[in-house]
Parts: C-alpha cells; sequence; structure tokens
C-alpha cells in the first residue's frame, strides 16, 4: 500500500462513538478532526449520543450482534441493528426516537441489572458477537484499519474475535485504567478476572499501536505489560480556543472558582472539599463563589453540594462555547479523590479538560494526590498551582494564595498556556496520530 505523507487510511470506530459528552468522544472526535468523511465509519451502541460533525456513516450495533441468553431477552432494549447515516436531521430525529422510555421500564432494568451485577452473570449476559449483517457491512465498508478504546471486557473480546476472524488490524488506545475496574463480577469475580487477563493481554499483543491517554500510563502498562504505549492526550485546536485566551488577571467580582466536568468516581469528593472551603473563606471575608458546570440531567448531583450556598449549579453548554465559559473564570479546578477506588481507576489518567484548562491562560488549581499522572505532569511543567494532600486549611492558603496575587494567576496563566501549545496543539498532535495510525495500517 503506497503511502504519502498525507495518506488517510480507511478506519473503523469500534465500541465508542463521536460526541462531546464525555472524555473519550471529545478525545476521539478531535483526533480525528479533519479526516476525509468518506475514511471514517464507527460501529456503537452508543447511538443515542452519536454526532455528525466528525463522522456520518455509523453502524449501531443492535440485538443481531448483543445476543443475550433467553429470559434476559424480555429486559433489553430494542436496537435494531444496522448502517445509520447521520446528517443534522436524522440525527434529530433518531435521538428523539431512541429517547422514549418510561420510568416504569426503567426501574424495571435497573433492578435486572443490580440482581445480575450481584450473582456474577454481567459479563455472561451482555456479550457481542460478529452478526453476518455486522460482518457484510464491515466487508463493504472495509476499512485499512480498527481504532478502539476498549473500556469493557465485551469490546474486548468483541475486538479479539473481529482480528480473529477477520483479521483487521486494529491500534487501541487506552483512556484510563479500566484493565483495573472493568470486572462486574460479584460472587464470580475472580473467574471473570482471569478471563479478563488472557483476553486483554491477547487485545494488547496483537495491536498494531498502542496509544495511552499519559506519559505516566504509557511507564506503568509498559512494566505491567511488557508492551510499548504512546501517550496521545486530547489536542486542543488553538484557533478556536486563543481567540477567547485569558489576557487580563485582575479579579472578577465576585472572585470566580470554575470547574466543569462530570462528578462521580473519582473526583466527588475534592470538588465538595474545594466547595466546604468556599463556604468557609466566605464566612471569613472573601468575596468568591464555585461554578460548576455539568449536565445536570446525566449526573446525580450530590445533596451536599446542593445545599452549599456559595457554590452555583449551571447546566453543561455546547463544547463550541467552552473556551469563552472557561476563559472568563478566575481559577479552574482539577480535582482528583484521595480514596483508593478513585485511584485504582483514575491514578495514570489524564482528565480530557486538562488541555482545554491549560489554553485558556486561566491559573489551575489542582487537587489530588501526588503519586496521580496529573500532578506528576503539572509538578515537571509547572502550569498549576498543587495541594497534594487531603487537608482543608491547606486546600483554604491554596486559595487564598491565587485569591490576593495576581502575578501568581498571571504566570500560572500564561506557562499553562506556553506548555498547550508546545505541547497539545491539534496541530501537532493530530499529524502525529494520524501517521501512527497510518503507519499501523501498513
Amino acid at each position: 500500500m503506497k503511502q504519502d505523507k498525507k495518506y488517510y487510511p480507511k478506519v473503523l470506530v469500534v465500541g465508542n462513538t463521536f460526541h462531546t459528552k464525555s472524555g473519550g468522544g471529545i478525545t476521539m472526535s478531535n483526533l480525528f478532526k479533519g479526516w476525509p468523511v468518506n475514511k471514517l465509519a464507527a460501529a456503537t451502541y452508543m447511538m443515542s449520543i452519536s454526532e455528525a460533525d466528525i463522522c456520518q456513516i455509523y453502524y449501531q450495533l443492535g440485538n443481531k450482534e448483543d445476543i443475550r441468553p433467553f429470559i434476559f431477552r424480555l429486559f433489553q432494549k430494542r436496537r435494531k441493528s444496522g448502517e445509520i447515516i447521520l446528517d443534522d436531521k436524522s440525527l434529530k430525529k433518531y435521538n428523539s426516537v431512541n429517547s422514549k422510555e418510561s420510568q416504569l421500564y426503567k426501574s424495571i432494568h435497573n433492578l435486572v441489572e443490580k440482581i445480575i451485577n450481584f450473582i456474577g452473570l454481567h459479563h455472561y449476559v451482555y456479550r457481542l458477537k460478529l452478526s453476518i449483517e455486522f460482518t457484510e457491512w464491515l466487508m463493504k465498508f472495509n476499512p485499512d484499519i480498527i481504532y478502539a478504546q476498549a473500556s469493557n471486557l465485551q469490546l474486548v473480546k468483541f475486538i479479539n474475535q473481529i482480528n480473529d476472524e477477520l483479521k483487521i488490524p486494529y491500534v487501541l488506545h487506552i483512556m484510563d485504567n479500566h484493565y483495573n475496574t472493568m470486572i462486574i463480577g460479584g460472587i464470580l469475580k475472580p473467574y471473570w478476572r482471569s478471563v479478563l487477563k488472557k483476553e486483554y493481554l491477547k487485545l494488547l499483543k496483537n495491536s498494531k499501536s498502542r496509544l495511552s491517554i499519559s506519559e505516566g500510563m504509557s511507564k506503568i502498562y509498559q512494566q505491567k505489560f511488557g508492551l510499548d504505549f504512546l501517550p496521545c492526550h486530547n489536542p486542543v485546536d488553538s484557533d478556536s480556543w486563543l481567540k477567547y485566551s485569558k489576557t487580563n488577571w485582575k479579579e472578577n467580582t465576585p472572585f470566580t472558582l470554575m470547574y466543569a466536568g462530570r462528578i462521580g468516581i473519582g473526583t466527588e469528593e475534592s470538588l465538595i472539599d474545594i466547595a466546604e472551603a468556599v463556604e468557609e473563606l466566605v464566612n471569613e471575608g472573601l468575596d468568591i463563589r464555585l461554578k460548576i458546570q455539568l449536565n445536570i440531567n446525566s449526573f446525580n448531583v450530590p445533596p451536599r453540594l446542593i445545599s452549599l450556598k456559595y457554590t452555583q449549579l449551571h447546566n453543561f453548554i455546547s463544547y463550541d462555547q467552552l473556551p469563552q465559559v472557561l476563559s472568563r473564570a478566575d481559577v479552574l479546578l482539577l480535582p482528583i479523590d484521595f480514596d483508593e477506588k478513585a485511584q485504582r481507576y483514575i491514578k495514570y489518567s489524564m482528565p480530557t479538560k486538562v488541555t482545554e484548562f491549560m489554553i485558556t491562560g486561566v491559573p489551575i488549581l489542582v487537587y489530588a494526590p501526588e503519586d496521580t499522572a496529573m500532578v506528576s505532569y503539572a509538578r515537571v511543567n509547572d502550569w498549576a498551582l498543587i495541594v497534594n494532600k487531603k487537608d482543608k486549611s491547606e486546600l483554604k492558603r491554596a486559595i487564598i494564595d491565587l485569591y490576593l496575587n495576581e502575578e501568581l494567576r498571571k504566570s500560572l496563566g500564561e506557562r499553562g498556556r506556553s506548555i498547550a501549545l508546545l505541547k497539545h496543539d491539534s496541530k501537532i498532535v493530530c499529524e502525529n496520530f494520524r501517521n501512527t495510525i497510518a503507519m499501523a495500517a501498513k
């Protein structure tokens, strides 16, 4: 296969989808931005959140691929398998149709899910298999290579099956430490761990190239599995972000701390610590507020946050509005929880929002354990003020320093922006990514 400087192989994404609602979808959308639309397709069971900006050719992995044991089919969502060509008009129609589920159905489905998980049958019930229809569609699209993030066992096994039967090369991109968290085993957890170990090692060894989300993850996974991983983080489009990037670090009235993103495993407790610190600082005389941007409909907001007087919850805005909204803040927050459960999941990860926060020119406060990949990256490159222990007094001192010191805010903001442009500009990252995919497709 002859390649030139700008060779774009035909890529099939398996599992994830192109969207702007979570880190994996955002990173993937940014990496593939500008890819020829006729050379990009996605096979996913997440059609309800799929978007048409980057990719328009989709195959919905439906009931012909998601074949469950008979009794469990009674509680299975009906998804029609097959190709879907998306544009803005068809996307709105598709999402309106697929959003209609009764509350009774959701309640029954959630109850069945809990029973399945407790017994240890989750990975027996939830499996994907190559169907005749998907195989025919796949061969018709004829991809040069597959790109996958493989965040659960059913996708790990599915990609292995595709490779075994159809011999299509693939590139694997590790976004979080899913290897430590993807097993939902109940009383059968040891068995499913052994299955995962075998299937995951097979997946890694057969991958033509392995990408990770951070340098720290690449290092740890190389040590763990004896294989090389290239770090590939979320790129930022400097043309879109720089026009809103901060140039004046004089404080707002009130002084505004901002967090944008999900609240849940790995972030909830540390974010609550920050919110409670803000309450105490206001009572001590500081004019300060915490603003949180999140999808209120998608996440359960902790009652402790709702009850706080000086924490303001705002429904999440569209992705293209983020540069302008983030740049208005005085400080942006990157919290990671300090408990063991959070560490298993997020220790080696790099949140998608890191590079986006950096390029805004807004100073960043990192509140996270010292041995996380994010803290390591911030410390080595000096782009954030870091609080590395669960200590409310130290957290308050850091906020006060940022509140009082305009020069500190300016130096951190300028440093973050310069590192983002040097290491994470989409012009550089996307070209390296394209080259990695092209070389793997040879």
